[in-house]
């Protein structure tokens, strides 16, 4: 009895087999084209989508970076106004002419008076 039982086995698993092996070598070359496109469409989509993402992580940057630079600019445009009028009261002519006479000068002669143009 164990003969006949082992053979009906061996004769389903060979049924099997077989059936599987028809399904793997009955594969055409359309659906291998199909696979391939899809593939190939997947990863083009995925790398236009990196590609994006990519830059505008680069734009971001770049705002932010530009906004910094702009922040910078009016830092230092302040600060020129600032010194050019302080520039501006250290060289009028009121407070020279304080600091003469602190320092005991005397206001000068015309002939020792040049005028640039």
């Amino acid at each position: 009895m164990p003969a006949p039982l082992s053979l009906r086995l061996q004769a389903v698993n060979h049924a099997f087999f077989a059936k599987n092996r028809k399904l793997v070598q009955s594969d055409s070359r359309l659906g291998r084209t199909v696979v391939t496109l899809l593939i190939g469409a997947t990863l083009g989509l995925v790398t236009v989508s990196l590609i994006w993402a990519w830059s505008s992580v680069q734009v971001v940057e770049l705002q932010y970076q530009i906004s910094q630079a702009q922040e910078i600019q009016k830092q230092h445009r302040e600060l020129n106004e600032k010194l050019l009028i302080e520039y501006a009261n250290l060289t009028g002519a009121p407070r020279l002419e304080k600091l003469a006479e602190k320092y005991g000068l005397l206001p000068p002669e015309p002939s020792q008076i040049i005028r640039v143009p």
